[in-house]
């Protein structure tokens, strides 16, 4: 079982020398897709809880090989 929460968006970006990937439904599912025919894909969105940042999204993944 694998946990991932990525910055929600499409783009990627780069910010004090880091780069940072942000992720939407389409673009996780891309991704999960290219890695293993059979894993399993939850995921949702969420708020971010940090008053500055209240109006930044999160989405969240969880994945699990079946079978």
């Amino acid at each position: 079982v694998i946990y991932a929460s990525f910055k929600y968006g499409s783009a990627q970006r780069f910010e004090r020398g880091r780069l940072f990937t942000n992720l939407n439904e389409e673009k996780l599912s891309g991704l999960v897709a290219t890695l293993r025919p059979n894993l399993k894909l939850s995921h949702w969105v969420t708020q971010d809880t940090r008053p500055e940042r209240n109006n930044e999204k999160w989405i969240n993944a969880i994945l699990k090989i079946q079978g």
